[in-house]
């Protein structure tokens, strides 16, 4: 739990400040748990097992069971993170501390700044003010800024100021992540990409809906595309996975024998997909926590949906291949 926590902000005076029992807050908090009980259990172990076993005999393998084994891991990464997340902030809420939140739907995100701003939200917060302000403000950037202006104006030495601040700090990024050529590229790759979004005018979600959908789709491919240097064990394994994705992908093997050969059922995580979206999509039309919009429900219906949840957990979870969170090991 205390590796867990320190994934998200926690105010050291609120933690000693004396706190009362109130029902309302043990409730949300309970909510809050089972809610990520189910996505670590149903979503995240049992596409994590299919994961694992691609990643650890990948040469014999396809390029299109590649493309599959990255979309679990986006299911699987998210499941357990923001999961285990929820189990942090529902227990500390259950003793009436209020932690930050460190997820906002980023699989909606409309850009990959975007996706920052929704994705670790408190790493990003972290970032942004320890190390992305006070390098835009320090001597060399600032000598360096003003020596662009004269070449390229004031936009163009902005833009140059952001662009090598962006790369920096997501450098910066994937040495937190960890130690290995992967991590390197995984950092530069989400740099260069929101320092080109910065340049293009393309962070900001479009007014017109059907462009604003599209932005999503591209979004999440290059969210997926960018797990290829996270879940592999090696940079050489990262690059062989990617380059056959497009070299070795064959429309004909996405069939029902794919999920035989990965060894789990599909259905049962498809049907935790489906609850994760349909609570997504409330979150984010309505723009309020669904926890927040359960309480206007009638008892019945609320203790009707509590009990739903809490027994997909005890039926659905995958026995036996139940692993740790994964963001405890950093």
């Amino acid at each position: 739990m205390p590796q867990l926590a320190g994934e998200t902000k926690v105010d050291g005076k609120m933690v000693c400040t004396g706190h009362r029992l109130d029902l309302v807050q043990v409730e949300h908090g309970a909510q809050r748990m089972l809610w990520g009980y189910f996505l670590k259990f149903v979503i995240a172990d049992r596409a994590g097992a299919a994961v694992s076993l691609v990643n650890n005999n990948y040469l014999a393998y396809s390029g299109t069971y590649y493309a599959v084994t990255a979309l679990l891991y986006a299911a699987q990464l998210y499941g357990d993170f923001a999961g285990g997340m929820d189990v942090v902030i529902g227990t500390a809420e259950i003793f009436g501390i209020h932690l930050d939140e460190n997820f906002k739907r980023p699989y909606f995100s409309c850009s990959i700044t975007d996706f920052w701003h929704r994705w670790h939200i408190t790493l990003g917060t972290w970032m942004k003010d320890y190390v992305f302000y006070p390098m835009t403000v320090s001597g060399w950037m600032r000598k360096l800024t003003k020596g662009a202006k004269k070449h390229i104006g004031r936009k163009g030495a902005a833009i140059l100021q952001a662009t090598i601040a962006n790369i920096l700090v997501f450098l910066l990024v994937g040495v937190w992540h960890g130690k290995g050529g992967k991590y390197l590229v995984y950092g530069l790759y989400n740099g260069v990409i929101i320092s080109l979004e910065a340049l293009l005018g393309t962070a900001h979600p479009s007014k017109n809906r059907a462009l604003h959908l599209l932005q999503v789709l591209v979004t999440f491919i290059l969210v997926t595309i960018s797990w290829f240097w996270d879940f592999p064990t090696t940079l050489s394994q990262s690059n062989y996975m990617l380059t056959h994705v497009f070299t070795d992908f064959h429309l004909n093997e996405i069939t029902g024998q794919i999920f035989v050969d990965l060894h789990f059922t599909p259905g049962i995580l498809a049907f935790g997909c489906l609850v994760l979206l349909v609570k997504s999509l409330l979150e984010e039309i309505r723009q309020k926590s669904i926890f927040e919009q359960m309480d206007a429900l009638p008892r019945p219906a609320r203790w009707a949906i509590y009990y739903g949840v809490m027994f997909s957990v005890l039926i659905f979870q995958n026995n036996g291949l139940a692993s740790g969170f994964i963001y405890a090991q950093f």
